[in-house]
């Protein structure tokens, strides 16, 4: 019941634009400072994920030219062989060796350009959704501000006792509630009695079946008792 009276009095706060609990703020407004700094946080994700891409290009290029010279190479020293020119051919096949070697790193660096590329990507239009959010809450936050003030110069110029209003909220929040309590309760009884409806529904088709299997198997049994 305390929960229940806390919560429905943090709805009126918050309707309001008052503190929910001590300690606590619901601001009307959405601080500049934090929507400058998420901003200034996504620019650097932007430059960021630039970077990754160029990263990413470099080492694809590296890559794509590594395997074009290899393969270059091999054709060479085949040819060098074929035409017996052994000396040739071994320095050939020297410089295969070492591209050779650095092809798995150079592999792993594409791989991981492309992970951290994906990354990148992924935190920037997290702070890019994050950021719209803030935008909006701002321009919700201001509005929500104006009409509390409004309510409020209406309140004070009426005589309005915000207390007692407050607590007419909480009665009506509460029968509604009960309201919600009651009906679903009402459901849940509703949906146990059509389910054991159903379940005895089930158990009587079952003998009606088990009843037929049995006169189908047995046929000759049922002439005899007729007869």
């Amino acid at each position: 019941m305390n929960r229940t009276k806390t919560v429905v009095r943090a709805t009126w706060n918050w309707l309001w634009g008052m503190p929910i609990d001590a300690g606590g703020d619901i601001a009307a407004q959405v601080s500049e400072d934090s929507i400058d700094d998420l901003t200034q946080a996504f620019q650097t994700l932007v430059d960021s994920v630039g970077l990754q891409k160029g990263a990413l290009a470099q080492a694809l290029r590296l890559h794509d030219e590594t395997e074009q010279q290899v393969k270059a190479l091999s054709d060479q020293a085949e040819q060098l062989v074929a035409a017996g020119e052994d000396d040739a051919a071994l320095a050939v096949l020297a410089e295969l060796d070492v591209l050779e070697e650095y092809r798995p790193q150079l592999e792993e660096q594409v791989l991981f350009a492309k992970q951290t590329l994906a990354e990148g990507t992924a935190r920037m239009k997290e702070a890019q959704l994050e950021l719209k959010k803030m935008q909006a809450q701002q321009k919700m936050g201001a509005s929500t501000l104006q009409v509390t003030q409004a309510l409020e110069r209406a309140n004070q110029a009426a005589g309005i006792d915000s207390q007692s209003a407050m607590r007419r909220f909480e009665k009506s929040q509460a029968a509604i509630q009960r309201r919600n309590i009651q009906a679903q309760a009402t459901s849940e009884v509703q949906g146990e009695l059509k389910g054991t409806s159903r379940a005895i529904k089930t158990l009587h088709a079952q003998d009606r079946l088990a009843q037929l299997k049995a006169k189908l198997a047995n046929p000759t049994a049922e002439n005899k008792e007729q007869s």
